[in-house]
């Protein structure tokens, strides 16, 4: 998946001096993960899937999904998977009412064999 980074006008002159414009675009190849709002959130525990949208590099990414409680401390839910880069939209179907309500982080730590280890965070609540 490529990324507009930025672009520029360049002036190009013809014999006849009419200024004629050139776009030029400068891409760059997406070098780290970025992750959307889970939902639903707040997540209710009779709910047993949450979706994750999310954007990997290009490459085969290993992805870890876990929850942590607001102190740090690993919740027993976690999930793994293999994705190919681009958008997508992950679905993690769990028991999530074994759980208490209240505050969770969802760790969503990826290994891509080019940049390496990337952990992103995001805020979820159980109701």
């Amino acid at each position: 998946m490529l990324d507009l980074v930025a672009c520029s006008f360049s002036k190009m002159v013809t014999s006849s001096e009419s200024k004629v414009y050139r776009l030029v675009l400068f891409t760059l190849k997406q070098k780290t993960i970025r992750v959307g709002h889970a939902y639903p959130n707040p997540l209710s525990r009779k709910e047993s899937v949450l979706s994750i949208p999310i954007s990997l590099p290009e490459g085969e990414n290993e992805v870890e999904l876990s929850l942590q409680n607001i102190v740090g401390g690993k919740v027993e839910l976690s999930a793994t998977g293999k994705y190919k880069g681009g958008r997508q939209s992950l679905q993690w179907a769990a028991d999530f009412n074994q759980l208490s309500a209240g505050l969770f982080l969802l760790r969503i730590k990826t290994y891509n064999p080019v940049i390496g280890v990337t952990t992103k965070f995001a805020k979820v609540i159980l109701k």
